[in-house]
């Protein structure tokens, strides 16, 4: 960054966008009116070191009766910028959390170009990409842009782990397809698929690499999910460990996109700073492999967790030790 060598380091903090006229029905998700996204930022940062953010760049939260409303990203990337950081800005999601329907393998074969979620969206998702890439092209707090959260060619998201026959190729062409959209628009940022990269449909063993190699994707990224210790997030077929070995191969970097540790669960039992030590040991062994170049936990919520969850909120002893990775 500005000729010096760049580590981002922060959250996840999906929900920015989210404000009171766009949040999904049902849900408790908190909204982003008033100083709300800021106070968050500086609560997130208050131990120093963080630089990033990753949050949902979904058409659903531009969409406003169907008029584009572009006031949510505009204030999330004004507060972030204000605030020092970057955003990584994922452009529609896997699963259904928000409302909209699983993306299943018909999608990815070309759905992408024709099919809308009403009421969600007003365009197909490749229309999508084109308008809100022309739009923050130039806009200097965008790191990078993510295809899709967690992509998976998979049947069904109750069968997320039965692939359609073709994963590999079916996911290739639409890498290919729209990744090269993007870089013909937007020659400013980078690119990353947002593959979990831990063997979804699609990227399962040397299909990730294959993926991974299409000239349009400059960032690898991975989600670890594994639990507390490294044990089987270096495993010898989809692990962190043979992800930086395809990564490496391309000549390009990785990044942990999401990681989560149960604040409830064994081994810590809701002792937080039991859980920063999981988290400092795993920082360590990430940033031990060739290539990786930041790290996102899932997720900070100013209004902290319960004992079940991977929330961190203000005060968690998980953020100083987050920030101590930061670059000099």
């Amino acid at each position: 960054m500005n000729g010096a060598p760049y580590r981002f380091l922060g959250f996840n903090l999906w929900r920015a966008n989210v404000t009171s006229w766009n949040k999904p029905p049902n849900t408790g998700y908190l909204v982003n009116d008033g100083t709300t996204l800021d106070d968050t930022l500086k609560g997130l940062n208050g131990s120093g070191g963080k630089n990033v953010l990753r949050a949902w760049f979904f058409q659903q939260f531009a969409n406003r009766s169907g008029s584009w409303d572009w006031s949510a990203f505009d204030k999330t990337l004004q507060v972030a910028r204000a605030d020092g950081f970057k955003v990584i800005a994922t452009l529609a999601d896997q699963w259904s959390y928000e409302g909209r329907p699983f993306l299943d393998p018909n999608w990815y074969e070309g759905g992408y170009k024709t099919s809308v979620a009403s009421p969600y969206e007003q365009v197909p998702y490749r229309q999508w990409v084109q308008t809100v890439v022309q739009r923050y092209a130039s806009d200097p707090t965008i790191l990078a842009w993510e295809l899709v959260n967690e992509p998976a060619v998979a049947i069904s998201e109750q069968q997320d782990g039965t692939c359609a026959s073709n994963a590999g190729a079916v996911l290739s062409s639409f890498v290919h397809d729209v990744g090269g959209l993007i870089k013909s628009i937007d020659s400013n940022h980078l690119l990353s698929l947002g593959v979990g990269g831990n063997g979804n449909c699609g990227t399962i063993d040397s299909d990730y690499q294959t993926v991974m190699a299409d000239p349009a994707i400059d960032l690898c990224s991975f989600h670890d999910y594994y639990g507390p210790t490294n044990t089987t997030a270096y495993n010898a077929y989809n692990g962190l460990n043979v992800r930086a070995r395809q990564c490496a191969a391309l000549n390009k970097p990785l990044y942990v996109g999401e990681m989560g540790i149960h604040s409830g669960a064994s081994p810590c039992y809701g002792d937080l700073v039991c859980r920063s030590s999981y988290l400092g040991s795993k920082l360590a062994a990430a940033f031990a492999t060739q290539g990786m170049v930041g790290y996102l936990p899932w997720q900070y919520d100013q209004r902290g967790g319960t004992s079940d969850d991977y929330v961190y909120g203000p005060g968690d002893p998980g953020l100083g030790v987050l920030g101590s990775y930061a670059l000099p």
